[in-house]
């Protein structure tokens, strides 16, 4: 008797061991070969970490970095970032897309950014996935594609995107919308009077004069292959129907020769369903986390697929809704002994970091991650797996400033008043510009040259200007509260060069002011 019971024992400690020791193999542990590196940036936070992962029986080297920021802060924003180019596409390292965009918005500050979508490496350089850019629609088509959504709250969300055709939309000079309606017919005449159609040059048939076409001189117009991304353009002011080519297209229908000036902004794009709300959409590939646990996506992944190793780039989202993005590094088995990440291992990483949903971004030589110095230079924080930082096709970047706001629609009877105009404008010795507040505002257009910024505040640092005279003038900007007030009186400003000093201490002052 005592036998048999040794014997079932012994059985149980065995199956015991053995299933303890299988559980352990099948759980994602990283143990730190070297302590963590925390760093505070200019607007960021950044821990670099060098681990040693155990998953599956298989064991290697990670070094990867965290960036995050402060979701909380009203002033710090996401944004989509690219560098294309007019009726075409185009690639820039992410270095040159955020200098860029400070050449763009020099009165905003670019704390950081990743690398984004898949995109077409050896032609045209565009996007995969749908890619939509301060609330425009630049790319709507592959909607099976995963997106990362940030939306005009500042709300982030993982998803995808739902076709619904074309759509025009009119906005004024003071980029209110003044007419959104879907096109029934596209690269075709409209039927009747009353239908919205859109055509382009490469329509071979005729158009009746009777639908009252308008030809707009289009600043771009985009496709991928044969299929036709979007339009933008202003009405022509003297050509006519006959004058339509690849550089113009035609709207027809409705009311529209009675809506649309020539002052105003025409933008054909493709229609998502409920996205008129989202400021950028970052395409990615497999989901990485769903629910707070690993994806289906990568753990289904089988064969050589799955066992690939590389430099990740992903994004995810907090239970609290605060987002945060990882770059691991990788190829790097003769430097630092650092393969890179599997896809299944980037989903458990992810989950290990906190995210309740992850998707994976564009990787490999594509993988960068940058932060911002308190003296405005940058930092690339991961290890380039090409030696250099490669060109690509859009990003993500965190800003601070007020950055450009959804347009606005009014919908039904404008039953709203004109606001006052800003008065008292003057350049205190600072070089701040000042003027009054006006009630019910909530924006300013502040016009320098041929420049336009947006402020909340009724005080604009002129340090951001180049050298040069400057006529400047300020107008409230319309809200739901009002319309756009007229133009201030103009006032004259030469902007100088910096002495040396005066750079110095203001950079100083900068720093101070930060920490």
């Amino acid at each position: 008797m005592k036998k048999n019971l040794s014997f079932v024992l012994l059985v149980v400690l065995t199956l015991f061991f053995f299933n303890s020791s299988k559980l352990k193999a099948n759980q994602f542990q990283m143990k730190p070969l070297e302590d963590a590196t925390y760093r505070n940036f200019d607007g960021t936070t950044n821990v670099e970490r060098l681990v040693q992962i155990e998953y599956k029986d298989e064991v290697s080297k990670l070094r990867y970095n965290v960036l995050e920021f402060d979701n909380n802060d009203p002033d710090i924003h996401l944004v989509t970032v690219s560098d294309y180019v007019n009726f075409k596409w185009g690639m820039k390292p992410l270095e040159g897309m955020i200098y860029s965009f400070q050449q763009k918005y020099p009165h905003l500050e670019v704390l950081g950014g990743v690398n984004g979508d898949f995109y077409d490496i050896n032609n045209t350089g565009h996007p995969i996935a749908p890619f939509i850019e301060d609330y425009e629609v630049i790319k709507g088509s592959r909607t099976e594609r995963n997106l990362f959504i940030i939306k005009a709250d500042d709300s982030y969300e993982i998803g995808r995107a739902k076709s619904d055709g074309y759509e025009i939309l009119v906005l004024d000079e003071n980029r209110e919308v003044k007419f959104r309606e879907k096109i029934a017919k596209f690269n075709a005449p409209a039927a009747n009077e009353n239908e919205i159609a859109v055509v382009l040059s490469s329509y071979e048939g005729t158009i009746s004069s009777s639908l009252n076409p308008l030809l707009i001189e289009a600043s771009d117009i985009k496709y991928t292959g044969s299929s036709f991304e979007r339009a933008k353009g202003s009405l022509s002011s003297v050509a006519n129907i006959v004058d339509l080519d690849h550089e113009s297209f035609l709207i027809m229908g409705k009311n529209l020769p009675e809506i649309v000036t020539t002052n105003d902004t025409v933008i054909v794009q493709h229609r998502l369903k409920d996205f008129e709300d989202v400021r950028g959409t970052m395409g990615g590939a497999e989901m990485l986390v769903e629910n707070g646990e690993v994806s289906s996506d990568v753990t289904s992944i089988t064969g050589f697929e799955a066992k690939v190793r590389a430099p990740r780039t992903n994004v995810g989202i907090k239970a609290d809704g605060s987002v945060f993005f990882v770059v691991a590094n990788g190829r790097d088995e003769d430097g630092e002994g650092v393969p890179g990440l599997t896809h299944e291992e980037s989903g458990q990483l992810m989950k290990s970091l906190g995210a309740v949903i992850a998707l994976r971004l564009d990787g490999g030589g594509s993988s960068t991650m940058m932060a911002r110095n308190f003296d405005g230079t940058f930092t690339t924080l991961n290890k380039l797996s090409d030696g250099h930082m490669r060109s690509i096709s859009n990003g993500i970047l965190i800003v601070r400033g007020d950055i450009p706001e959804q347009p606005l629609e009014i919908k039904g009877e404008d039953t709203r008043t004109v606001f006052e105009t800003p008065t008292n404008v003057f350049v205190d010795h600072q070089n701040n510009l000042r003027f009054s507040k006006i009630n019910g505002a909530t924006r300013y257009i502040i016009t320098a040259g041929n420049k336009q910024f947006e402020t909340s505040k009724n005080v604009f640092s002129l340090n951001s200007l180049n050298p040069g005279d400057y006529e400047i003038k300020v107008r409230v900007k319309s809200n739901l509260n009002g319309k756009t007030s007229l133009n201030s009186e103009e006032i004259f400003y030469k902007a100088k060069h910096k002495t040396t000093d005066e750079l110095l201490n203001w950079l100083i002052k900068f720093a101070k002011n930060k920490n």
